[in-house]
């Protein structure tokens, strides 16, 4: 988790605590959106705020998997279902690591742009989804909204996290990319110790 207790020891929960700082981000930002969608992004940064979430579990351990892989199994979903939960996932990492951890992305093949393509990208689909769904209508307008504003949201993540602190989330995402240019044992030994195990042949793909 994010070196950020200090920051909400008076505030209930973390979705208390974020939904807050979305409020006070949203003010001084003159940024007009739905109380949802404030919500949602509340639960995005309380889901991420455990770093384990950014990574998947797999038989050989932990694995951060690049989104143009997440992207692939969307489009390989057996079920429809399953199709929306990978979008959803595509569409809430390419926001957290663009607003949240935008640093990261500097050591990477690819910038912001292609984070922000592929997240409202992710959210216009997902729409398209909950629209054809009773079970699923409630989200429409939010993923509506996260596409067409994907950007402005960004922005917005990306004050919260400056009063936040999730220091530790992106110096782990640092070490495993790190790790797999350079396949070093030291740095494997420092994401073991925190529970994250690095795959072998984990693809350096974006």
């Amino acid at each position: 988790m994010g070196n950020f207790e200090s920051k909400i020891e008076t505030h209930q929960s973390l979705k208390a605590y974020f939904h807050k700082e979305l409020l006070l981000a949203a003010k001084s930002q003159s940024i007009e959106t739905e109380e949802h969608t404030l919500y949602y992004l509340g639960n995005l940064l309380n889901q991420f705020s455990e770093t384990n979430s950014l990574f998947e579990a797999t038989d050989e351990g932990l694995m951060f998997k690049p989104l143009a892989l997440i992207f692939a199994d969307a489009n390989a979903a057996p079920s429809l279902h399953m199709r929306y939960q990978q979008l959803r996932r595509l569409g809430d990492i390419a926001l957290f690591e663009a607003g949240v951890l935008p640093h990261s992305l500097s050591k990477k093949l690819v910038n912001i742009d292609y984070y922000i393509g592929m997240g409202s990208s992710a959210y216009a689909c997902l729409a398209r989804i909950a629209e054809g769904s009773t079970r699923l209508a409630a989200f429409k307008i939010i993923h509506e909204e996260l596409a067409r504003n994907f950007e402005q949201f960004v922005e917005l993540l990306n004050e919260v996290s400056e009063h936040a602190h999730f220091s530790s989330d992106q110096h782990l995402l640092e070490l495993y990319e790190m790790w797999i240019r350079t396949g070093s044992e030291r740095i494997k030994e420092r994401l073991s110790e925190a529970g994250i195990i690095p795959i072998a042949n984990q693809l350096s793909v974006h």
